[in-house]
């Protein structure tokens, strides 16, 4: 399952700031796109993002990346 790493602990920076209302896109290690979704309305949240990757956890079991607006945001190699 992806590991997204944009929950925010005390002095860590919130890394979803700037990128929350761009377009998830999830690749295979090879870097092919398997999942691609826009930004809920309100944009992305730590809690939104880990849904999607429990929707798409028999698609990734064997590894993939997660980017948001074209930022690396997680992994299932974290």
């Amino acid at each position: 399952m992806i590991c997204f790493v944009t929950d925010v602990n005390a002095g860590e920076p919130d890394i979803l700031v700037t990128i929350a209302n761009g377009p998830l896109e999830i690749c295979d290690l090879r870097g092919t796109r398997i999942h691609a979704e826009p930004a809920p309305a309100s944009g992305w949240t730590h809690e939104a993002l880990l849904a999607i990757a429990g929707l798409l956890k028999d698609r990734t079991q064997d590894g993939a990346d997660a980017f948001i607006a074209g930022e690396w945001v997680g992994s299932t190699e974290v």
